[in-house]
């Protein structure tokens, strides 16, 4: 395996703050997320805090989706066709807000960040006044300050029969709550048409009792031949994940 000359497609992407630039690919465009170059302010750049869509030879690029503070995890569903991803929320503002969100993210749409958060819930430095209906609700959200970081939807695979139609979510783990929350991977509930029903812990056991940690789950993926991976950064290993 080789890899052919490197070929620059888009310059100009602002560089700090939330660092990661993910990429997923659909007829003929790629989608680049871009996290905010802060924890919560009014950005310079509309690079910042959204997802935009290009041609694959790096031209045409517009502005697919705004407020979205840090969407490390995006994944387009295969049962929609849709875009979904994971959003970190601000810090600073308390143990349980604002909650995580998994975000099912549209064309033209403005998901909030930094003026409203959640279900509506104006941000107390930048929402004053601004009107949270005009922005999308997440499709479902979580404990506040988990860092979700990655995705992967799941309709059969290699696990037991039960695990089909699910959507699978790594969480880093909180670093700034008094009661630390995360360090697992969630297993939302889906039906047979890709719509959300519930969630349960899938994978448990890297925060212990006492608090300490003894890993941090990044992304799962799934493999072509149906097998599950996830990755750890704080071990810096590769998890393969089997059923009995």
């Amino acid at each position: 395996f080789s890899y052919g000359k490197p070929e620059v497609l888009v310059t100009g992407i602002p560089s700090g703050g939330h660092s990661t630039r993910t990429i997923k690919i659909k007829e003929n465009r790629f989608y680049l997320s871009i996290g905010s170059s802060c924890n919560v302010c009014i950005e310079d750049s509309p690079l910042r805090a959204a997802v935009w869509r290009y041609n694959l030879d790096g031209t045409h690029g517009e502005l697919f989706a705004a407020g979205l503070r840090n969407s490390v995890g995006i994944e387009f569903s295969p049962y929609s066709g849709e875009l979904w991803g994971v959003n970190n929320g601000r810090d600073w503002q308390g143990d349980d807000h604002p909650r995580e969100e998994l975000n099912i993210i549209r064309k033209g749409k403005d998901y909030g960040w930094p003026r409203c958060h959640e279900n509506g819930i104006p941000d107390p430095e930048y929402g004053t006044g601004f009107d949270c209906t005009k922005t999308e609700p997440p499709a479902y959200t979580f404990t506040a300050h988990m860092a979700p970081l990655g995705l992967e939807f799941y309709q059969k695979g290699n696990l037991p029969a039960k695990y089909n139609n699910s959507l699978f979510i790594s969480f880093h783990g909180s670093w700034n709550r008094s009661v630390p929350a995360g360090y697992k991977v969630v297993r939302v509930i889906l039906n047979d048409k890709g719509e959300i029903q519930s969630h349960q812990d899938f994978i448990t056991g890297w925060l212990l009792p006492d608090g300490d940690k003894q890993g941090r789950p990044v992304d799962v993926q799934l493999s072509p031949t149906g097998d599950l991976y996830l990755s750890d950064d704080s071990l810096g290993v590769v998890y393969k994940i089997t059923g009995k």
